[in-house]
């Protein structure tokens, strides 16, 4: 719940504008009691002015509702309201309205002027600045007091000359309350839920048409997939007897190795059997010329083994007899080198 503690008034109707009056609030009820002329309305206008923007009625559009600067031989007097609450969130905040009443010298004429706006909050011990726009501050201020604006205008802080408007007339009475109320906020909002509703209803039209094709969709979505798994099904079946024929293919081509080996050795047998075949008939024409170049001996077989060896044995003592001749000669043919060259000496001394 929100709360006003303090209210500081300078330049305001009949305040000063030298000095800054202060009012401290109680809780739960604070009392503002005086005879005429003393400010109490002037505290109700500060209060509703600062909350609402609402200058009181009468006052010549904010001129006469600063202190006059004819009073105190003056061009202009600079009046400031400052107003200190606690929020709905309990945060301590401070606004802070100046305000400026111009005189013409030539016309005498009093132009009343808002200087500076400034909204604060403040946290731990440190003032932070919410803003100081104007239209920001109008719409800040009944958001952080949890107040509407209509409520603070004609209820909490209504001016003495507007406090008759609940028997007023039957138009005024209704737009008055129909701004407390915001019923012109509530109509609005009404229609908004009719268009949102209006809109809901067609999204749900559609929606209902989207679920049918969407249904059609998802048949059409599970007969493929039905399809697919018939497919893998089949892909399955036949990678097994792929396999199957891939085995069969394999054996038969082991067989086909096989027997193309087989071939080759049987080629090769044919043309060993061939090439025996030729030998035999080579060998028995060379024993046929044999037999007509050769005489044949009757002789032992041991007689002609005993021969052959001795043979041998005479072969070998011929073959040492040669190499015994050919030392000899290759030792002559040196000893016939060596007195060639002494020859050639001698003869190249002569």
């Amino acid at each position: 719940m929100s709360s006003i503690y303090k209210l500081s008034i300078s330049g305001i109707r009949s305040f000063s504008d030298e000095t800054q009056e202060t009012i401290q609030f109680s809780k739960p009820l604070t009392l503002i009691v005086g005879t005429n002329g003393s400010g109490k309305t002037t505290i109700i206008e500060c209060l509703r002015y600062a909350t609402t923007n609402e200058l009181p009625p009468n006052t010549k559009n904010g001129a006469s509702f600063i202190n006059d600067p004819n009073l105190h031989s003056s061009n202009e007097t600079k009046a400031q309201i400052k107003l200190a609450f606690q929020n709905t969130k309990r945060v301590n905040m401070i606004l802070s309205k100046s305000l400026i009443a111009i005189k013409n010298p030539r016309t005498n004429q009093i132009s009343f002027k808002t200087k500076e706006n400034q909204l604060m909050a403040i946290h731990h011990g440190e003032k932070q600045t919410i803003s100081s726009k104007v239209a920001d501050i109008e719409n800040l201020i009944p958001y952080h007091l949890g107040v509407s604006k209509s409520i603070l205008n004609y209820v909490i802080f209504c001016h003495q000359d507007e406090s008759l408007w609940p028997i007023s007339e039957s138009s005024i009475l209704k737009k008055k309350f129909d701004e407390i109320f915001d019923s012109s906020k509530f109509i609005k909002i009404l229609d908004s839920i009719k268009l949102i509703t209006k809109e809901i209803n067609n999204d749900v039209k559609l929606i209902n048409n989207n679920v049918e094709h969407f249904k059609n969709d998802k048949i059409k979505f599970e007969n493929k997939i039905n399809l697919i798994n018939l497919l893998k099904s089949q892909i399955n079946n036949n990678k097994e007897i792929m396999i199957k024929k891939n085995l069969k293919i394999d054996e038969i081509n082991s067989n086909l190795q096989i027997l193309y080996t087989s071939n080759q050795d049987y080629e090769r047998i044919i043309f060993k059997m061939e090439s025996l075949e030729q030998d035999k008939k080579n060998m028995i024409k060379n024993i046929e010329n044999l037999k007509l170049t050769t005489k044949l001996i009757n002789k032992p077989k041991e007689l002609l083994l005993n021969e052959l060896n001795n043979f041998t044995d005479l072969l070998s003592n011929q073959m040492n007899q040669c190499s015994k001749l050919q030392d000899s000669i290759n030792l002559k043919l040196k000893n016939i080198e060596i007195e060639s060259n002494n020859l050639n000496n001698l003869l190249i001394k002569n």
